[in-house]
């Protein structure tokens, strides 16, 4: 099977879910993106595209620089909340 140009979802992360946690949602952010990468087994210097949406405040170049992505080749922002997190991998997956 030929998996070029395939996309896949390859890990999961999420932060626990509180009321105040004392921290940025950038911080937030970055922890959830860290433990996805985890999960998929990757580093940071695997990632060269990043896609939000505007219910997240953080621009996608902040949340490479807080992740200490090198490189950047594809960013995008879906607007909109609710079903925009389904577009967000659509739009990764035609990156």
């Amino acid at each position: 099977m030929n998996l070029s140009r395939a996309a896949a979802i390859a890990g999961i992360g999420a932060t626990e879910f509180s009321k105040d946690s004392g921290r940025s949602e950038l911080r937030l952010a970055a922890e959830a993106v860290r433990a996805a990468l985890d999960d998929a087994g990757l580093q940071p210097s695997d990632v060269d595209g990043l896609v939000t949406f505007t219910m997240d405040a953080n621009a996608e170049v902040a949340v490479a620089r807080e992740l200490g992505v090198p490189c950047l080749k594809f960013f995008s922002r879906v607007s909109y909340g609710g079903g925009a997190a389904c577009a967000t991998v659509q739009q990764a997956a035609m990156a």
